[in-house]
Order: structure tokens, then sequence, then C-alpha cells
């Protein structure tokens, strides 16, 4: 990992998540070694000076994936692959070689060898801290990015929804940092509105009421806007990785609230919002598989979404 100046932590550093969130076991403190993550500041500024019909100027589309998790960025991307003015912004860093990662999608830059990792094991806590310098180096030649991680189903171009009226418009393009709720859309404690979110839309409804989430902001899909802001939440980073303790997600909270920010559309959904219904899947933008632990479950849910959205007027697969 390269060296970067640091500032003092937001947090407790290291401090063990709570019972419910971490992991037990004797390598629950193992420290990790931090992931390497090569430069796309050359790749990100090639990527958007492409000319785009859907993708406004400024913005790159970014991603990432190792061997272990290239097949749910198969399925990411499937509905989309043929949609060349999105795929033409998409920057990946890729973990392995074009022979463990291809080069489908968009463009690779390629990394280090990174171990399988899924949720809390091995390399996980470190592969989702490498977002941040990927993000700082992304940004010194974009002036917006999108960041969707591998175990999103994109269903459509997601400029659609996030410039798709003034108001998505203006917080997109302004606050430092846009995200996907960690809660589902349904709040006992607000009545008609929970986390940012209506309460009932017209693809989402509830079935029973949940509690806010002391952490809202999910960092698998995010836009972000402020280099600063991603340079406090990687200078607040730990002096060690470990999978037992806060992962790059809880700074990312912490941090966002000195600055502008708001969640993403509804329509950018989360299969781990419980108590929630999907009214219609046509009308989603992405979908999350977050609250699995495994790549196989993930790829399994993210095939099941695809199925159910086959019929899709959007469908480009």
């Amino acid at each position: 990992m390269r060296n970067r100046r640091r500032a003092r932590a937001v947090c407790a550093c290291g401090a063990l998540l709570s019972p419910a969130h971490a992991r037990t076991g004797p390598w629950v403190n193992k420290v990790r070694k931090p992931v390497d993550v090569p430069n796309c500041t050359a790749a990100v500024a090639a990527a958007i000076a492409r000319p785009s019909t859907c993708v406004p100027d400024g913005w790159a589309l970014l991603s990432m994936t190792n061997a272990h998790h290239a097949p749910l960025q198969a399925l990411q991307f499937e509905r989309v692959a043929s949609l060349s003015c999105l795929m033409t912004r998409l920057v990946r860093i890729c973990y392995g070689t074009v022979q463990t990662v291809p080069d489908t999608f968009g463009t690779c830059v390629y990394g280090p060898h990174v171990i399988p990792s899924d949720y809390r094991r091995s390399q996980y806590v470190s592969l989702n801290w490498a977002k941040w310098p990927f993000f700082l180096d992304a940004l010194l030649a974009a002036p917006h990015i999108l960041w969707i991680e591998a175990d999103v189903v994109i269903l459509r171009n997601p400029f659609e929804a996030l410039l798709g009226t003034p108001a998505e418009r203006e917080r997109t393009l302004t606050h430092a940092i846009r995200y996907q709720g960690e809660g589902p859309p349904c709040r006992e404690s607000a009545p008609g509105v929970g986390d940012g979110y209506a309460n009932e839309s017209a693809v989402s409804g509830c079935d029973r009421a949940g509690k806010p989430h002391d952490e809202p902001l999910n960092c698998g899909q995010l836009v972000v806007n402020s280099r600063r802001l991603a340079r406090a939440i990687w200078d607040a980073r730990p002096d060690n990785f470990t999978n037992g303790a806060f992962s790059q997600q809880h700074y990312a909270n912490v941090e966002k609230e000195r600055w502008p920010h708001s969640y993403l559309p509804i329509t950018f959904y989360s299969f781990h919002w419980r108590g929630t219904k999907v009214r219609r899947p046509c009308g989603l933008t992405t979908y999350h598989i977050t609250g699995l632990s495994d790549s196989k479950s993930k790829a399994n849910a993210m095939r099941i979404m695809l199925k159910q959205t086959a019929g899709c007027a959007n469908a480009t697969g």
C-alpha cells in the first residue's frame, strides 16, 4: 500500500465491533496485509475523455474485483454489457491476471493477486479499504465518480436515476457523497420518511416497520464528488487491518457528517432491506446483494434478480 500522510483517526482505531457484527475465533484479530492498489489516474482520464451519449461529461464508473469475485462481475454487468456508452466510462481494478480476471468490461487496471475473501475472512477488510486510494487516484482525473461493488446487479443505466429529476440532479452534482442506505426504507421513528427514503414508493412497499440504523451509509454504492472527503476517510484508517475491527464503512459514516450528503434514489436497491417488498422489479436501477456472506449465495441471488427482470423494457442483456 502506498504511503500517505495520516491524520488523526476519527474514532478509536481497531475497536471491536459489537457481537452482532464481529467475527469470533482465533483469527479475528490477526493483522492483515494491506492490498497494494494500482494507480488508475491515467485510465480514468482516458475514460472520461471518451464521448458518451448516456454518461455526462466528467463522470467515471468504478468497480473492483479479484479472481474469486470475477463471476459476480459477469452477473453485475450482464444486463448492461451491450450499453457501450456506459461501458466506455467504466474503469475496474482487477486483482490478478487477464487469465484469472478477464478484461471483459470497460478498462481493467491490473493489480497483484488477492486471495479469496468473503465476509470478514482473509483479506476482506483490507480489500474494502482499498477502494479509498482507488477513489483518490480517480478523483485526480474525474470530478465525479460512481462506485458500484461487484455484488451489485446493474439493471439499467444508473445515470438515468441519478440525474432524472432536478432534485436528484442537484444532490448528485453538489453533495460530497451519496450512498445506498444500510437500513430498509421502513421506519417506525418517522412515519412517511425513513433514512432519507419515502416509506412507500413506486418500486417498494413495507411489510413491517424497522428501527433507524446507527450507521446508515453503505459503501457498496456511492457517488463521490469530494477528494477531500475521500482523503479524510483514508487518513482515518487504523494502524492495522483486522477482520474483527471496524471496517472502512464505519469511518465513512463518521466522516460524512461533516459534509453535504444524501441517500441515493431508492431504486438503488438492497437485498438486505428486510421488511420491504419489491413492487415493481422493472423500476429498479441496481440491486445490491448485501447481507449474504459468501460469493456462491450472492451469485444465486443475482441470477434470481436477472431472471425476474428479464422481460423489463430496460433489459439489454
